[in-house]
């Protein structure tokens, strides 16, 4: 196959999901956003507005159901309102699947903490228009 000039491009999809401490329970998994067989994550942040206040520690690490930190080499710390960017793997679904985050607290409950997550995926095979 040669490399031509014209070329099907298409536009990134971007997941965006916000959530607070009351939506999290430590230890549980929790889906975050779907993304279909085909799919890449190209980008992504978590951006943690409002930083929970438990005791001793807020973490989440962000993953999906083969690897629950694929997106995170570093834990992400809640009790900090900071902006993270995502670990880019490259990694391509071959089936449906969900992004999801798995919080861990310790310590007395939580009574705030507000973030949201933002996922940009391509999809193998997609295309909106032709370039070139």
């Amino acid at each position: 196959m040669a490399i031509t000039a014209a070329q099907t491009i298409q536009y990134p999809a971007v997941a965006s999901v916000s959530f607070t401490y009351a939506d999290l329970t430590s230890g549980t998994v929790e889906d975050l956003c779907q993304v279909p067989a085909g799919a890449v994550v190209i980008g992504g942040e978590i951006i943690v507005d409002t930083a929970w206040d438990s005791g001793t520690s807020d973490t989440l690490d962000i993953g999906d159901g083969d690897d629950d930190d694929r997106y995170t080499s570093t834990i992400i710390n809640l009790q900090t309102a900071t902006r993270t960017a995502l670990t880019l793997t490259g990694y391509k679904y071959t089936e449906t699947d969900t992004i999801d985050g798995t919080p861990t607290s310790a310590g007395t409950a939580a009574t705030a903490g507000a973030a949201r997550i933002n996922i940009m995926y391509v999809v193998e095979d997609r295309g909106h228009e032709v370039q070139g």
